[in-house]
């Protein structure tokens, strides 16, 4: 690259947004010490925070590949187009995981806060009776028992709340004592 555009100094190069592997290097080695311009260094930068945000990648890939383009560039106005086309072509990558609704809106379901809210507390006041009665030792039906704890083990799967999980405990306990009581006075009417 024969141009009269500055070189980027070292000081300047330590505070790009790059990965720290270039920056050593760019800043310790003197191979490539006079093809370090500044709109070169500024494009490689632009075009890391790109891929950075688009993409998992190797870091080691993406600054060895940057490093062969700075050394073979023969124009600093095309390098931009150059680095591109050879991550483009030659990089391995993935993209990131983005929760982009309009691509495929099948994949998510939408559910209002306030209506989440209003089905969690329904559900939460449900279980708090039931377990209730249970510990009084009431007659209930086990199945609207079962039901009550597969409900607030499903809230619990789409949102966590503390409060919740121990709810969710302390009336597995109360169940599970409620439930060998029913078994012994059953055993004791069967004995009879």
């Amino acid at each position: 690259m024969t141009v009269d555009e500055k070189l980027m100094e070292k000081d300047d190069i330590k505070k790009l947004n790059l990965p720290n592997e270039l920056i050593v290097y760019f800043t310790e080695s003197s191979r490539i010490s006079d093809k370090l311009y500044t709109s070169v260094l500024k494009d490689l930068e632009d075009i890391y925070l790109l891929y950075s945000s688009l993409y998992n990648f190797k870091v080691s890939e993406f600054c060895s590949f940057a490093i062969s383009c700075i050394e073979r560039a023969n124009k600093i106005d095309s390098f931009h187009y150059y680095l591109s086309k050879t991550l483009e072509n030659h990089l391995e990558r993935t993209e990131k995981n983005t929760t982009n609704f309009v691509d495929d809106p099948s994949k998510f379901i939408k559910l209002e806060t306030k209506k989440f809210e209003e089905v969690t507390k329904e559900v939460v006041v449900v279980y708090i009776n039931l377990v209730d009665r249970m510990y009084n030792e009431e007659t209930i039906n086990l199945a609207e028992v079962y039901e009550a704890f597969g409900k607030l083990e499903f809230m619990l799967k789409l949102n966590f709340d503390e409060y919740h999980k121990k709810l969710l405990d302390s009336g597995r306990n109360v169940l599970n004592a409620y439930v060998k009581k029913l078994q012994q006075h059953s055993e004791l009417e069967h004995n009879v």
